[in-house]
């Protein structure tokens, strides 16, 4: 209980509102009696009615508790210069007339069991009467709760500004239409790997007989000499092994294997050139299959049905293939292109626990992107406060951001874990320096 109170206070404390109302939530459920917690959730419900609950609840734990006395009737201030809720939207348990003053002498209605007994206790004990004080004012608003501040230096922006005015940097990134490689390009990968080992192992074969008839150990020394690069090789025995395979025959195919090679690369790292490839293969072998298909209708017919037949069949398969060709880069079109996208200060939807959120803001920080690694540590330090690194990655992005008491406070907590850290005493040393460096010069 001890650590679910601790953890809801720190998510209290870095802005993580939902985090910390369903922490103290589970406290309170298991503890009625826990002050601390009845307290700290009156400050992240959203309603003032759960609000007045939540302090109603500390003051019959705690008639004594000055802090929830007051912030009570702040609360109760402000339901009175409400508009008037509509009948069905009223709270049917009390109406206003049922609930005594704030300063009554009479016994309030213990909201619990467990609260009941400690009542028994304090009936006895009348508050001291407390001077009027100015009500608490109310929570400030997130620094940065603007999605189109800059995720750079957290600068105010609008939706069309392609570069933020205080800091320079671009707004606006390009990112792949497809983020993750679609099946129908692991269909193309598959298709182009097949089509490269094929005449690959034709190469291998026509190099391992060269290497065999000449007596050479290894056939992978013949690669230069065919490709017609300086190798180990001597000429004499190059000689030797065009003459047992023609180097005409061979370097053909060894560089349709090195062309077919870098398509199959280019289509795994998603190269736009090679899509415009694929596509102008494809319209190749659609003109190659007509032209065949014509040709083997056009050829005479006597004496060679045969001939006709087969050119018919083997157009005919050409059309095809290069029809299935074309829908298949149709397919892929969005893996290669890229669109625009603004960037904006919200944190990742991936980035759904504490390591994740941690990992987000250390890369944005890596990139200077001091605010969007900052609304990240803030979310990590609510789920992992024991953890020092986010607290001192905190304090960073926020030393950078130039909000000094943010980072001030960040430091604090993580010299609370260890003191003797020594990015602790960097940051320290960091933050005195750029704090005298912006302060005016002493008259």
């Amino acid at each position: 209980m001890d650590d679910l109170l601790r953890e809801g206070i720190a998510a209290a404390k870095s802005g993580h509102r939902e985090r910390a109302r369903s922490l103290l939530t589970r406290v309170v459920e298991q503890d009625e009696r826990n002050v601390w917690a009845w307290l700290w959730l009156s400050g992240v419900v959203d309603s003032l009615e759960d609000q007045e609950i939540c302090l109603e609840n500390v003051l019959s734990l705690d008639p004594t508790h000055d802090q929830a006395r007051k912030q009570l009737g702040w609360v109760r201030q402000q339901k009175e210069r409400r508009p008037s809720a509509s009948p069905e939207k009223m709270p049917t348990p009390s109406s206003p007339q049922d609930v005594p003053p704030l300063e009554s002498s009479q016994p309030r209605k213990p909201v619990s069991p467990a609260a009941a007994v400690l009542h028994q206790d304090f009936a006895r004990r009348q508050p001291t009467p407390q001077p009027e004080l100015e009500p608490p004012a109310p929570p400030a608003p997130d620094e940065f709760g603007d999605e189109y501040q800059c995720p750079y230096c957290a600068a105010q922006t609008v939706p069309q500004d392609r570069e933020c005015p205080a800091c320079r940097n671009k707004l606006w990134i390009k990112v792949r239409r497809r983020e993750e490689r679609s099946s129908w390009l692991w269909v193309a990968l598959t298709l182009q790997f097949a089509g490269t080992i094929w005449p690959a192992s034709i190469a291998m074969l026509m190099l391992f007989y060269a290497s065999y008839e000449i007596g050479l150990d290894n056939f992978f020394r013949l690669v230069p000499a065919y490709l017609g690069l300086p190798g180990n090789v001597p000429p004499q025995v190059a000689e030797a092994a065009f003459e047992a395979v023609p180097r005409l025959y061979a370097l053909p195919i060894m560089l349709f294997v090195l062309l077919s090679l870098t398509v199959l690369v280019g289509l795994f790292l998603r190269w736009k050139p090679v899509f415009y490839f694929f596509l102008l293969n494809t319209f190749l072998l659609l003109g190659a299959a007509i032209a065949g298909l014509g040709i083997g209708l056009g050829l005479p017919r006597e004496g060679i049905v045969i001939n006709q037949r087969v050119g018919a069949l083997c157009g005919g398969g050409g059309i095809i293939l290069a029809l299935m060709m074309f829908l298949l880069v149709l397919q892929i079109a969005d893996d290669f292109f890229l669109d625009q996208k603004r960037l904006l200060l919200q944190p990742d939807r991936d980035a759904t626990n504490g390591p994740a959120l941690l990992d987000s803001g250390r890369y944005y920080a890596k990139h200077k992107m001091w605010a969007l690694a900052a609304i990240h540590l803030r979310r990590a330090v609510g789920q992992m406060p024991p953890q020092i690194d986010c607290h001192l990655a905190l304090s960073a992005a926020y030393l950078n951001l130039k909000r000094y008491e943010l980072a001030a406070s960040a430091l604090e907590e993580a010299r609370r874990i260890d003191p003797d850290h020594a990015q602790v005493k960097d940051l320290t040393t960091a933050l005195i320096r750029r704090r005298a460096a912006e302060s005016p010069p002493s008259q």
